[in-house]
């Protein structure tokens, strides 16, 4: 009684396992035997089952091959993410712009948004004028000057493009020592199959009278000994409440001026590039306007026929957006020139475009809302 008890799972074969063997005993042991046998053989091929099931079913796990477009490893093939691919493609690229430094600029604005760039490492730079105050004759003060933004540019991690502003090139001595300096006034150059132009609207500069000048130095003296002062009176004046000008800006505003020689070269740069699947036109003054009367920039705009370009401007401190014939044209901002005025449009900021297979993106950074991981200061903000 105590083994059925004890072993009534097992059957007829183990009631009488206490008792002396006898005939049906060892059939009972043969059969006992048999079945430990078909029980270890089931035991296995369960635990080789689980173990299939287990590695197929628990949480789907799975390790796949990594490709171009899920370019991420995990031994999961479902998680808590999305399905759409990584933003990756190799033919994609970033870029900033930078607008006018100058004229009257203020301390340590531009320097604070070198340090922006590097934190966000764009691959490259590309500015539309106005690194300098110029408008100067005299050699000494002008190799200063460029010393000067050059030190802040020589921060960068990646590469700057120079356009020209007439604070740039305000004469003909500006224009050569430019050349001596950099080399070319207006280029172009192609980059991962989008053509580049960066024009020339000081292609002969456009000389200001001398009173005006004056008054530029004047202005520029007051800004760096205080900066908040002179600031509000370049708003009040802007606003109509006052009538002394920190500058004369429209005697250089009127004229854009590119020449015959610079449009003929532009418009044998696009001939060359006809296959680009883009172009982006940098100038300082912004030639489509008829305010600044440049029937050359019509001639380039016209040599690209229907081809997808966009046009960045700078020199009104005041970002501006059009589209003209279906293309994006940008005025932009400051990036540490004269404020101007307040409200939408008058900001310090860079430009950061995202070239795709669709064309481009194009997002406005504002320079006080970009903050280092210590949300500190940027270390040359009182820099140049």
């Amino acid at each position: 009684m105590e083994s059925w008890t004890a072993e009534k799972r097992g059957g007829e074969c183990w009631k009488r396992s206490l008792e002396p063997m006898n005939s049906l005993d060892r059939r009972c042991s043969m059969k006992r035997q048999a079945g430990w046998v078909v029980c270890s053989f089931l035991l296995v091929l369960s635990l080789i089952m689980g173990a299939c099931s287990s590695d197929s079913d628990s949480n789907s796990k799975s390790t796949p091959t990594p490709t171009p477009e899920k370019t991420f490893v995990t031994e999961y093939a479902q998680g808590p993410w999305t399905s759409e691919d990584f933003v990756n493609d190799p033919q994609d690229f970033q870029f900033a712009i930078v607008s006018d430094r100058c004229g009257i600029h203020r301390p340590g604005v531009f320097s604070g948004a070198v340090d922006d760039l590097n934190l966000l490492q764009p691959e490259f730079v590309i500015s539309v004028g106005d690194l300098i105050e110029g408008y100067t004759e005299d050699a000494a003060e002008l190799t200063q000057m460029r010393d000067e933004i050059d030190g802040v540019l020589n921060q960068l991690e990646m590469p700057f493009f120079r356009v020209v502003g007439n604070h740039d090139m305000g004469n003909e001595f500006m224009r050569q020592d430019w050349l001596t300096h950099y080399g070319r006034d207006y280029y172009h150059f192609v980059y991962k199959d989008a053509l580049f132009l960066c024009i020339s609207t000081e292609d002969p500069p456009t000389p200001l009278p001398q009173d005006t000048i004056d008054k530029i130095k004047w202005f520029m003296t007051f800004m760096a000994q205080d900066p908040e002062a002179a600031t509000k009176l370049a708003l009040d004046y802007y606003a109509g409440k006052t009538e002394e000008s920190p500058e004369d800006i429209k005697a250089a505003v009127e004229a854009a001026n590119i020449s015959d020689e610079q449009a003929a070269y532009f418009v044998k740069a696009i001939q060359d590039n006809p296959n680009v699947r883009w172009t982006y036109i940098f100038l300082h003054k912004p030639a489509w306007r008829e305010e600044y009367n440049c029937p050359n920039f019509g001639k380039i705009v016209e040599a690209l026929g229907e081809s997808p370009y966009t046009v960045f401007a700078g020199h009104e401190h005041h970002y501006q957006y059009a589209k003209v014939n279906g293309r994006d044209h940008i005025v932009l901002g400051a990036t540490g020139g004269l404020v101007k005025g307040r409200g939408p449009g008058y900001m310090d900021h860079v430009v950061w475009v995202t070239m795709t297979s669709e064309g481009p993106e194009i997002c406005n950074l504002t320079l006080d809302g970009m903050l280092n991981r210590q949300i500190s200061e940027p270390a040359s903000s009182s820099a140049p």
